[in-house]
């Protein structure tokens, strides 16, 4: 693959990958866990894409009319996990969780 007329490198297209897949992934988890919770499809995806990305409200019960109070308290902190993780890179914080950083 070509960038301009230099060639990425092929750890650079590696990493490009694992972050979009773990970017998906903890969506994906989030989203699901909400709507299990009771919120419908719209609201908690809208709600879960809204804290990993920091874009501002949603869709739905989570959107410029509504507020995230009706959320139950377990939705709030995985909400939150969200934000951190959209705030202060996936990575960094998953990294925080690997056994591998406690070892010395």
């Amino acid at each position: 693959m070509r960038l301009g007329h230099a060639v990425v490198p092929e750890t650079v297209l590696t990493g490009v990958l694992v972050f979009v897949t773990t970017y998906l992934v903890l969506f994906v988890a989030s989203a699901g866990a909400l709507v299990w919770s009771g919120m419908d499809i719209v609201s908690g995806m809208s709600a879960t894409i809204a804290c990993l990305s920091s874009v501002g409200p949603g869709l739905g019960t989570v959107g410029p009319t509504g507020n995230y109070a009706g959320i139950p308290a377990l939705g709030k902190l995985l909400l939150s996990f969200c934000m951190l993780a959209g705030r202060l890179e996936i990575f960094a914080l998953l990294a925080i969780f690997s056994p591998e950083v406690w070892r010395r």
